[in-house]
């Protein structure tokens, strides 16, 4: 029944017609001592998914240091295969539009023989004591590629025209090459096994071992939906012994002459249970600057005035972006279970903002409100991998002018401020929400230079602020927003009064994508309150 299984879904994965697919060859082959030299090649037929490939391998040639990746590389296979896993080389093909890669390395120890005999063994899949990480690793896995499935649904520009029916296919093939002239023991077993790991929500992952020759072929299917993997996140007993014997399998061997074999070196532990991403990133020399000549139209008056109102923001910042959470997972043969122990993401920065105000009106009376300009800058880009899955984060900058005019009578007025604040803003789910707020702001107002005949004011108001965004979707952001109001304003008891005015807000949340949302009372996203708005006349 379960071969029927795996057969069906095969044929399903075979039939997705516009679905993304990755595939990987790797070949292992085993020297007489135990030791291994292996070689992959991956490949992304021309996708969205091709494009994040080459998205995160152009971040790894700017950084021109390979060593993450490789690290990266290396932990999927730590958890299902023994020894001792080094990368050596990586090139890319040349393909434009599909992506691959091929990469050449060693394993130590990947084969160990016996202390009082002559068989040598292979011993697949996770260690009991490394359950627990490589239950974390699965998650963090599904979770990037799901999160990436719903970016497509509103793609950005680097994934437009791309279609996806929100499904990511995975194809792997492990060929192990035996020693020259081995004689497999235990063959009829290791021949034609299968696993099926049911994932829940449209999620399956599904191997089988082959015997041909000297060689093991061990083929495996990932089929991965945005879908809720409910299976996985409920964590039944049957799951859980599911994905623990995933392409487990003890191959023994003999090989005709007995030779010297390495000492047994332990599978490198794959790092910490949770993850965590710290982003830095210092810009400065951007300029956002507007001016508008706002016609009468819509006002009280029959008069032809004119009102220029300008705008011009100087921001620079250094920022820092921080995202993590860590998934407690408790291995026991009879009672797992996993929960989430903490979400957290928050952006620290120390912007400085220039905002200049120049307002000239000759109006019988008026009453104005206009957004003169809209626009987002990205900064920057980082990114990483989850085993062979990429990720990246874009940091993005955005600004937004508005201006305010009262008039009656004549004025012209030109003033500024500079404002910057230290700001530290996100939060952090555990057992419910927390907020991270630090709120340290100041101002330097320069002199207003006025003429006016008759009361009127001009206010300028900027929004800038920082994102932090997995896959362009999810992840924290804040929003400084400085305004100054200047001009003149009617009072009873003194006639014109100068008005000078300072104010600044600031705004925070994060985005919550994927199934990870659910997971946290499917909450969507979460706005941080920052209490403090700071007025200085």
């Amino acid at each position: 029944m379960r071969r029927l299984l795996i057969a069906l879904f095969i044929f399903l994965v075979t039939c997705s017609a516009i679905s993304m697919e990755y595939e990987r060859e790797d070949t292992i082959v085993i020297d007489s001592s135990g030791n291994a030299r292996i070689s992959r090649i991956e490949s992304v037929p021309s996708s969205a998914l091709a494009s994040l490939y080459r998205i995160h391998w152009e971040y790894i040639e700017e950084l021109a240091d390979e060593r993450d990746f490789f690290s990266q590389a290396s932990t999927e296979l730590e958890f299902l295969l023994p020894g001792e896993l080094v990368w050596n080389s990586a090139q890319l093909g040349p393909e434009a539009d599909s992506f691959s890669r091929s990469l050449e390395g060693r394993i130590n120890a990947f084969s160990i023989r016996g202390s009082d005999d002559d068989l040598w063994t292979i011993e697949t899949g996770p260690s009991e004591k490394l359950m627990e990480e490589y239950f974390e690793f699965i998650f963090s896995q599904m979770m990037f590629q799901t999160m990436f499935l719903e970016a497509l649904e509103k793609p950005s520009k680097e994934f437009q025209g791309q279609s996806s029916d929100g499904v990511i296919d995975h194809r792997k093939i492990t060929r192990i090459v035996l020693p020259e002239g081995a004689e497999i023991i235990n063959e009829d077993e290791l021949d034609r096994m299968d696993w099926l790991v049911d994932f829940g929500g449209g999620s399956v992952m599904s191997a089988s071992l082959a015997v041909l020759d000297n060689t093991l072929v061990l083929t495996e299917q990932l089929h991965i939906s945005l879908s809720r993997p409910g299976e996985f996140l409920d964590h039944r007993g049957a799951f859980i012994m599911s994905l623990y014997n995933y392409a487990r399998f003890d191959a023994k061997y003999r090989i005709p002459e007995r030779r010297a074999s390495l000492s047994n070196s332990l599978c490198k532990e794959p790092g910490p249970d949770d993850w965590a991403g710290n982003f830095y990133q210092n810009f400065s020399g951007l300029e956002l600057s507007a001016e508008v000549e706002i016609p009468l139209g819509g006002t009280t008056s029959s008069a032809t005035p004119a009102c220029t109102i300008g705008l011009t923001v100087k921001p620079s910042a250094p920022l820092n972006a921080h995202i993590a959470w860590d998934i407690d997972f408790y291995w026991d043969w009879w009672d797992s279970s996993w929960e989430l122990d903490y979400f957290e993401a928050w952006i620290d920065a120390s912007p400085q903002l220039e905002l200049t105000v120049e307002f000239e009106a000759e109006l019988t009376f008026a009453e104005i409100e206009k957004t003169l300009l809209s626009k987002s800058y990205p900064v920057a880009r980082i990114a990483f991998s989850i085993g062979v899955v990429p990720v990246y984060i874009n940091i993005v900058l955005y600004g937004e002018l508005k201006a305010k005019a009262k008039a009656y009578g004549k004025l012209t007025a030109e003033t500024g401020v500079v404002v910057g604040v230290n700001l530290k803003a996100g939060a952090r789910y555990s057992d419910g929400w927390s907020d991270i707020v630090e709120f340290d702001p100041f101002y330097t107002i320069k002199p207003l230079e006025i003429d006016a005949e008759a009361g009127a004011t001009a206010t300028g108001k900027l929004e800038v602020g920082a994102h932090a965004l997995l896959y362009d979707i999810a992840g924290p952001y804040i929003a400084v927003i400085p305004s100054l109001e200047a001009g003149l304003k009617v009072s009873v008891s003194e006639g014109l009064e100068p008005v000078l005015m300072a104010r600044l807000s600031a705004a925070a949340g994060i985005d919550i994508a994927g199934w990870l949302k659910s997971i946290i009372g499917d909450i969507g996203s979460v706005t941080i309150e920052i209490g403090d708005t700071l007025e200085k006349d």
